[in-house]
């Protein structure tokens, strides 16, 4: 069963769009809600996680996909998309989760891609309602990284445009992230989680992954897709290599909690 629906979210005048994808009525298995990026919308970089949440159906989970506000078929503009409300956005989508599949649901996996995988370790990383974790990506250093790619001038006139995508950003952007360390948030984990890099990432930064897999420990693991750009683009056989090692991965999660309980 496939769906679409809106739901309120922390803001009372804005609405997320959601979509779903239940196969798993009984709630056997955790259901997988995807985290996307910056200047995307809930399918991500060429709808890749449209194929990914294929690739999870296929082995029984239910998926779920939402637009950040600003992004897709959500209410706002993109010129409003700060860290903290997509922070908030996304909590606001796994509560609705956690009631609307109730029965269906045995608990939340977080897929999460570039920025969406720092919105999901900062929003996350104490709560029960997460099994585990795949990020794709890991974003991190954020205000340095994304100063340097929207130019200084920002801090000047406001805003600046991303030029490849045609959205604009305010300076609201920079100084709400600002405040966040996010490899800090690896600090005290306790929840499985598996980190894939792209071997050839030019738009983010390996090192990232690395570090926060050595501070996790022993529940961390981490992938290298050799030769992978940032979002796969034009690389499907690197791309699938990503997507089964994540399936595999959280398969095994799933199925050793099952063992646990």
């Amino acid at each position: 069963m496939k769906g679409d629906t809106r739901i309120r979210s922390s803001s009372s005048h804005i609405e997320l769009h959601v979509h779903y994808r239940i196969v798993d009525e009984e709630g056997r298995l955790p259901t997988i809600l995807f985290s996307h990026g910056f200047t995307v919308d809930g399918t991500e970089s060429h709808r890749m996680f449209l194929k990914v949440a294929d690739g999870y159906n296929e082995k029984g989970f239910n998926t779920v996909l939402f637009d950040h506000r600003g992004c897709g078929y959500s209410d706002g503009s993109f010129e409003d998309f700060i860290f903290s409300s997509a922070v908030e956005d996304i909590r606001v989508v796994a509560e609705w989760v956690k009631k609307t599949l109730a029965g269906r649901s045995r608990s939340l996996v977080i897929h999460g891609q570039s920025l969406g995988t720092a919105i999901a370790a900062v929003a996350f990383h104490e709560s029960p309602m997460v099994e585990a974790f795949v990020l794709w990506n890991l974003s991190a250093q954020i205000y340095d990284r994304y100063l340097k790619m929207l130019g200084t001038n920002i801090l000047k006139t406001g805003k600046a445009c991303v030029e490849q995508k045609g959205f604009f950003v305010r300076q609201a952007f920079l100084e709400d992230v600002k405040s966040y360390n996010i490899l800090r948030f690896f600090e005290n984990w306790n929840r499985p989680i598996l980190f894939v890099s792209s071997g050839a990432d030019t738009l983010g930064n390996p090192e990232f992954a690395e570090q926060a897999a050595k501070t996790v420990g022993e529940i961390g693991k981490r992938v290298v897709i050799d030769g992978a750009h940032h979002s796969f683009r034009c690389q499907p056989e690197l791309e699938d290599q990503a997507i089964q090692e994540s399936i595999k991965w959280v398969s095994t999660i799933s199925s050793r909690k099952d063992a646990e309980q």
